[in-house]
C-alpha cells in the first residue's frame, strides 16, 4: 500500500522526498517485507534522494522481521559509507537482531562498536546481548556484560538478572547464580520464582541436590511461592544427584503447596528413580500419570523401560 502511494505520487507529477520513502520504508518494516524496504533504498540512492538515519534503521529492522540478519548488518556499513552515522537507535536494532538470529559474537561487536563511536549501550542493548550470550552457552560473557553494565554506571534491572541467571541455568554455573541472586538482595531487587528456577536449574546441572533444596526452602522463607518450573528444576537436581526419595517426596509435596506437577516433574522423578535402581516405582508413577491428568510422553516410555532393565524385568 505504502508503495502504491508512492507511485500514484508519481502519477499525480509530484516527486517523493526523504520523507515519503521512509514512511513507506516504515510500513514495509511493520510486516518484515524486507525485500521491498531494501529496493526503496535503492530507488532512493536512483533518484539522488540521501536515506538519513531513521530511513536506515527502519530499513534494518524490516531485515530483522525477515530474518536477515546479515543484511542488517550491511545496511550498517552503506550507512557509514554514505556518512550517515548509526545512531543509539540504531544500534539498538542491530543488537536486537542479531540476539534474535543467536549471533551472540555479533551483539558483543556491536556493543563495543557503540563505545567507539561515543554511544553509551542502555539497559536494552546489554540485556539482549547478555541473552544472546546466555543461549548460546556463554555464560562467562553473560555475567561479564553485566559487570560492565555496573562499571558503566547502567543499574541492572531484574531483567538484567534474569538474563545472567539464565545463562547460569543453561550452563550450570550454579556458584555465580547464587552469588547473583545475593546480589539483587544486596541491591534491593526482588527475585521471582523464575529466577530462583533458574538458578535451582543451574544446580540441577551440576548434581547439586542440596543447593537445589536449599533454594526451595529459601524461597518460601522470602514469600516467594515456588512454581512447577522451580520444583521440576529441583526434582531434576535430585536426579542428578541420585537421590530418587528426596525427588518423590518433592513430587508429593507440590499438590499440596498448589503447584500441579506436570510431565517434566514425573519424568524427571522416574528417571531418579530409574537410576535408584527402583524400576517399580517408575512404573508406579507411570500408572498414576493418567489418573492425575498428565499424559506421558516418548521421555516417560523410554525411562520407564531403561528402568525395568536396570531392574532386569524383562
Amino acid at each position: 500500500r505504502a508503495q502504491q502511494c508512492l507511485e500514484m505520487m508519481r502519477a499525480a507529477g509530484l516527486v517523493p522526498g526523504s520523507f515519503a520513502f521512509t514512511a513507506a520504508i516504515s510500513a514495509c518494516s511493520k510486516t518484515g517485507d524486507w525485500e521491498s524496504a531494501v529496493s526503496l533504498l535503492g530507488e532512493m540512492r536512483r533518484e539522488n534522494i540521501l536515506p538519513n538515519v531513521v530511513t536506515f534503521t527502519a530499513a534494518m529492522h524490516a531485515c530483522g522481521k525477515g530474518g536477515q540478519w546479515q543484511t542488517a548488518l550491511d545496511l550498517m556499513d552503506d550507512m557509514r559509507a554514505q556518512g550517515v552515522p548509526p545512531n543509539a537507535f540504531s544500534y539498538r536494532t542491530a543488537i536486537a537482531i542479531c540476539a534474535r538470529a543467536g549471533k551472540w559474537e555479533k551483539t558483543l561487536q556491536l556493543i563495543e562498536q557503540m563505545k567507539k563511536e561515543g554511544l553509551t549501550p542502555d539497559l536494552i542493548d546489554y540485556g539482549a546481548a547478555m541473552g544472546a550470550c546466555g543461549k548460546g552457552n556463554q555464560p562467562g560473557l553473560a555475567l561479564k556484560l553485566l559487570a560492565d553494565m555496573q562499571k558503566a554506571g547502567v543499574p541492572p534491572s531484574n531483567t538484567s538478572y534474569r538474563q545472567a541467571l539464565s545463562a547460569c541455568g543453561y550452563s550450570g554455573k550454579w556458584e555465580q547464580a547464587l552469588e547473583l541472586l545475593d546480589d539483587m538482595q544486596e541491591r534491593g531487587l526482588s527475585p521471582n520464582s523464575f529466577l530462583y528456577a533458574s538458578a535451582i536449574s543451574s544446580c540441577a546441572k551440576s548434581g547439586m541436590w542440596k543447593k537445589a533444596l536449599g533454594l526451595l526452602d529459601r524461597m518460601h522463607k522470602v514469600g516467594v511461592p515456588p512454581d512447577v518450573f522451580a520444583y521440576s528444576a529441583a526434582i531434576s537436581a535430585c536426579e542428578r544427584g541420585g537421590q530418587w526419595e528426596k525427588a518423590l517426596e518433592l513430587l508429593r509435596v507440590m499438590p499440596s503447596r498448589n503447584v500441579t506437577p506436570n510431565v517434566v516433574c514425573y519424568n524427571a522423578a522416574i528417571a531418579a528413580c530409574e537410576k535408584g535402581y527402583r524400576w517399580e516405582k517408575a512404573m508406579e508413577l507411570l500408572e498414576e500419570m493418567p489418573t492425575v491428568g498428565v499424559a506421558a510422553d516418548v521421555i516417560t516410555y523410554n525411562t520407564c523401560i531403561a528402568a525395568c532393565a536396570t531392574g532386569k524385568q524383562w
